[in-house]
């Protein structure tokens, strides 16, 4: 649980005083990039075993849902239903069809042997771009409001689209 609380506190204080000088994804990326190299360096604890063995389904189910509610509750419903069919276009189509082409290369250059099923789960995994940090920096810029909705719902499409692709092939 120490370190659990230990990377909530690093985020926290990243948030607060250090986004002053680097964007707050980058802080991210370093720390986490911290994390996994001294993790890495061998250093054992029942909290990073514990992390280690648990399912991935366990943090799909458990992360994927926040972070789909709060993209949803924080766009607005007028602009997305004047764009939905944009957004669809981007979307589910998109997400799939990078899933193909990503299944595909898969397939043919990597030595592992993987079977078709696996090689579009992995498409399913890669293909779901979450355009996070772009769309926080263009709320940060003051972008019209129509780019933003346009991002974010394909965003929020792509997500659900990638779990109901992921799952079809699991």
């Amino acid at each position: 649980l120490l370190g659990f609380v230990l990377c909530l506190g690093l985020g926290v204080i990243s948030r607060q005083y250090l986004a002053r000088w680097l964007p707050y994804t980058v802080i991210m990326m370093l720390l986490g990039g911290g994390v996994g190299s001294v993790i890495e360096s061998g250093l054992e604890s029942p909290t990073i075993r514990a992390w280690q063995r648990m399912s991935p389904t366990v943090l799909m189910y458990t992360f994927i849902p926040l972070l789909v509610f709060e993209s949803a509750f924080c766009t607005d419903t007028h602009v997305f239903g004047r764009m939905k069919w944009q957004i669809l276009t981007l979307a589910a189509p998109g997400v799939f069809v990078a899933s193909l082409i990503t299944a595909t290369l898969v397939y043919h250059s990597f030595p592992y042997g993987w079977d078709r099923p696996i090689c579009m789960m992995f498409g399913a995994i890669l293909s779901a771009t979450d355009p996070v940090a772009v769309v926080s920096l263009l709320k940060e810029l003051g972008v019209s409001e129509r780019l933003g909705t346009l991002i974010e719902g394909e965003s929020l499409l792509n997500d659900g689209t990638a779990i109901v692709l992921f799952d079809l092939f699991v």
